[in-house]
């Protein structure tokens, strides 16, 4: 056999990625391909079932686990929806859903699964308080519970409501379309909470019983009972306290305490202590895991916490800010990583924790988790390729030594020391049954033993030794089985699984082989001989 000492290691590329900063949120997404009527989501609700409502320009949408359902109004039919523009939806989690349209109010029965029309005639606003339905029909309040609809209170003829929300003590605020915001104790006496502020949005009573009021036109106020603590607007004096916009649609409280707030420009997070403000938009279109569309008409929290977003023309998107599971690194994404390569092939963890991700095109990309960097390296060999280029079907890594072993497609075996920056590819052009090089794709590499690898490849599994750089056949009883190697693996009792064409149990002390095939006549089975890779759990 021969090896060669090519050199230092020649870093052609490297970049800082974009940070993903503590507080990068990545969307998941609800659109129109999956069956939703319209992109525009003006309102969400989940009732007592898990299923979700979606209120739409042109339907109501019902997302559960069979898919989505959309209802439209169907002439005639006594028992269908009253129209077609679902402007809020709310309900009581005791059977019933109410949908506020653009020609009335709906109960939705979820026993029955049929309509029935409370209003025929166009109202303003819809709210579920405690065990009473809320609604507003200009500067008129009605309430509706155990199926009777009374009149509740009247404002001036001026008035017209547009948000309405019963707090936890009884009282109600109003919120108008051009008249502020009115305070409505128990008693019905009436204190104006807020004058000009344009079109309130949005009422929202967070876990503190502190009260928060959105408007389309002058941003969000921040009362503690009844007296005003903040103004979050684009002016704020504190830069920490300014909104992305001032047309704020929506609101709703995470379950850390943070509030989020949905506008025209975005959404942004207000925190905990109440004194920053973190904002989060579209960020171009390309990147599947930002927000789908910028401007937002709607925010939802459901039982599990989830934030879901009803967009403008994005339709919806929903996440988890309390499960982090993954941060996500798009290495195709203008500016990250130069011609990068669509396939990761395997990670390997350094004992850093910080990553090597493998490529199958682009070569070895390493990833330093907290400074959010990437870094791209490249090896050229005597014939000037680029054998960090190839295709890396392997990796294993040594953290005491600090050594990368690298398995190249049609490339060889490939030792880098992270500490030198030194390479050697082990390159063999020997026409026999033991060649591993260029004749043979590299798999598979595990170690073995104080100074072994193990190699799988396309024509066998071979033992290499790190001392005398010299391959030998693992097991010339299993070689006779299948020399095809894809993946290998130890279990717990350091039994050796080979998966290639079909999968094989080596027991390593006593020889004795086992051989599991796909046979369709027996549901037992594999289900294909194609092995990929092979995984052992907890």
């Amino acid at each position: 056999m021969k090896f060669f000492v090519v050199g230092l290691l020649s870093v052609y590329f490297s970049l800082y990625c974009n940070a993903l900063c503590a507080d990068d949120v990545y969307f998941s997404r609800l659109g129109m391909s999956q069956g939703l009527s319209h992109p525009s989501v003006m309102s969400i609700y989940q009732d007592e079932l898990g299923s979700f409502w979606f209120g739409t320009r042109e339907g109501l949408n019902r997302y559960d686990q069979n898919g989505i359902q959309v209802f439209t109004p169907e002439p005639g039919n006594l028992n269908s929806l009253c129209g077609e523009r679902i402007r809020q939806i709310c309900g009581d989690k005791n059977g019933s859903v109410f949908i506020l349209t653009n020609r009335g109010i709906s109960e939705y029965n979820l026993k029955t699964n049929a309509f029935l029309t409370l209003k025929d005639n166009v109202c303003t606003a819809i709210s579920y308080g405690y065990n009473r339905l809320w609604i507003a029909e200009y500067n008129r309040l009605f309430v509706y519970k155990d199926g009777c609809i009374e009149k509740f209170f009247q404002f001036p003829d001026q008035v017209n409501i547009s948000a309405i929300k019963e707090l936890k003590n009884g009282c109600l605020v109003v919120g108008t379309f051009s008249s502020g915001v009115y305070y409505l104790d128990k008693k019905k006496r009436i204190t104006q909470l807020l004058s000009d502020i344009g079109r309130v949005s949005v009422i929202y009573e967070d876990l503190k019983n502190d009260l928060w009021i959105g408007s389309y036109t002058k941003g969000l106020y921040y009362f503690q009972d009844t007296r005003l603590v903040e103004h979050y607007c684009t002016a704020a004096l504190k830069g920490e306290c300014r909104l992305s916009s001032d047309f704020v649609r929506d609101i709703c409280e995470d379950n850390n305490g943070d509030i989020w707030i949905g506008t025209s420009l975005g959404i942004n997070r207000l925190s905990e202590d109440r004194q920053h403000l973190y904002f989060f938009d579209k960020e171009g279109g390309r990147d599947s895991r930002k927000l789908s569309d910028c401007s937002v008409w709607s925010l939802y929290k459901d039982v599990q916490g989830t934030i879901w977003v009803g967009t403008y023309y994005g339709g919806v998107n929903y996440f988890n800010p309390e499960i982090k599971l993954y941060n996500y690194l798009d290495l195709q994404y203008p500016g990250k990583v130069k011609n990068s390569a669509s396939i990761v092939g395997c990670i390997i963890e350094d004992e850093h924790e910080n990553l090597f991700l493998c490529t199958e095109g682009e070569g070895v990309i390493y990833y330093d988790v907290k400074k959010k960097q990437c870094e791209q390296y490249s090896i050229k060999n005597p014939r000037n390729q680029y054998l960090f280029k190839s295709n890396i079907k392997a990796a294993y890594y040594d953290k005491n030594k600090r050594i990368l072993w690298l398995g190249l497609h049609f490339g060889g075996l490939c030792k880098f020391n992270m500490s030198t920056r030194e390479y050697t590819i082990f390159d063999e052009y020997q026409y026999s049954w033991n060649a591993v090089g260029d004749a043979a794709s590299v798999r598979a590499i595990k170690p073995y033993g104080k100074d072994s690898l193990l190699v799988g490849t396309h024509s066998g599994l071979y033992l290499f030794n790190t001392r005398t750089n010299d391959f030998t056949l693992f097991s010339e009883h299993l070689h006779k089985y299948n020399p095809f190697v894809v993946d290998i693996l130890f279990d717990k009792k350091q039994n050796l699984w080979v998966a290639g064409k079909g999968l094989l149990y080596f027991n390593v002390k006593t020889g004795e082989i086992r051989e599991y095939l796909y046979d369709p006549k027996k549901e037992n089975s594999l289900s294909s001989n194609n092995m990929e890779k092979l995984f052992l759990d907890s």
